[in-house]
């Protein structure tokens, strides 16, 4: 797994300490296939989190966001604008 996280898959091109590409490449598949990732990563999160005192599963989550102003308008859409709303208020009274 960490060589797929670090080199993507690059199955011919596995180190010489690993098995034929074939083989990895039918394990990795049946791994994606019944989710075995998913629950390894899952096993793993459990126990890094009783190791450290903490309950296996988190009882809160915290969301961050951040406030972005909008961009201000340039000197020339602020006149383009202008111009439009003169424009239109024009063909309003006549």
């Amino acid at each position: 797994m960490r060589y797929l996280v670090d080199n993507g898959v690059k199955w011919m091109a596995m180190p010489v300490d690993f098995p034929y590409w074939r083989a990895v490449y039918d394990f990795f598949r049946r791994w994606r296939t019944y989710d075995y990732v998913g629950e390894l990563h899952e096993r793993l999160r459990r126990t890094a989190r009783e190791r450290k005192g903490r309950n296996a599963e988190p009882s809160a989550g915290i969301t961050d966001s951040q406030s972005v102003d909008p961009p201000r308008p340039s000197a020339r859409t602020v006149a383009d604008t202008t111009a439009a709303n003169h424009a239109t208020d024009a063909s309003a009274t006549s």
